[in-house]
């Protein structure tokens, strides 16, 4: 085989191999400009939800910096608050998880805590379940990790 015809046959089997690796890539989503700009959107979104919220709180209750996290699988906006009533030992526990976008309760922890035990309280929202701090917890990082 001559020289020229080697070349052009290798060129031509290279680049079909590059256009087969091309064609196998998975897609990774989002590009990160995009992720950053949706991620921006939660935040701005998330901090309304959050400043309308806190303007129900009695004086008396504290509340912890809210998390705010744009999930990929989900496609949403979620947002956790946590508010505390501190009553001398006994303390009333109000955790959050909100899908802001649809304006949803998905994980909700109301409970109060008593020398280290914790009760669940009244299930103030019928369509998200209630847990204790561990279990609550639990959930929302499974949230925050998607």
């Amino acid at each position: 085989m001559n020289r020229t015809l080697t070349k052009t046959l290798m060129m031509v089997a290279a680049l079909s191999l590059a256009g087969c690796d091309q064609n196998t890539q998975k897609v990774e989503g989002p590009s990160k400009e995009k992720r950053f700009e949706l991620s921006e959107k939660c935040y701005k979104y998330g901090k309304e939800y959050v400043a309308e919220y806190l303007r129900t709180l009695d004086s008396k209750e504290r509340y912890d910096e809210p998390e705010y996290h744009y999930s990929m699988k989900l496609n949403t906006c979620l947002v956790h608050v946590r508010i505390v009533e501190m009553m001398g030992e006994l303390s009333i526990h109000n955790s959050r998880l909100v899908d802001v976008f649809a304006n949803k309760i998905l994980v909700h922890g109301n409970f109060s805590r008593n020398n280290g035990v914790e009760k669940l309280l009244e299930q103030i929202f019928d369509d998200a379940p209630n847990y204790t701090a561990a279990e609550y917890f639990k959930q929302k990082d499974k949230y925050f990790s998607e």
